[in-house]
């Protein structure tokens, strides 16, 4: 074909002659476009994948609900462990109304754990 010519226009009569379809190419135009399409669309989700989910997030909340009592336990037994080990060189720790004090430190510690 000469430089500046049309492929798609006969030279005998000089008309525009529209090119002709290769199936093949329109099947695979049509076919990547319904993937396209199906991969746009939301997946079903059946009943085994939706209680794996509810079970997921239910599992999470309980480990969050667990991790929040333990942070609580830990956040009132070190102050109590820290104080106890204040003065070490003492022999004896002076404690007024000990009992009092260990059965409410007790009960605290109880209803963190019951949550």
């Amino acid at each position: 074909m000469a430089k500046g010519t049309n492929e798609y226009v006969d030279e005998e009569d000089g008309l525009y002659q529209k090119p002709e379809r290769d199936p093949d190419r329109d099947y695979d135009d049509w076919k990547l476009r319904q993937l396209e399409e199906e991969e746009q669309q939301p997946k079903p989700v059946d009943e085994d994948e939706l209680d794996v989910a509810k079970q997921a997030t239910a599992s999470t909340a309980t480990a969050e609900t667990t991790q929040n009592r333990l942070d609580k336990l830990y956040n009132a037994i070190t102050p109590l462990l820290n104080n106890l080990k204040a003065n070490p060189e003492k022999e004896m720790i002076k404690w007024p109304n000990r009992v009092e004090k260990v059965e409410a430190f007790e009960d605290h510690i109880y209803k963190i754990y019951k949550g």
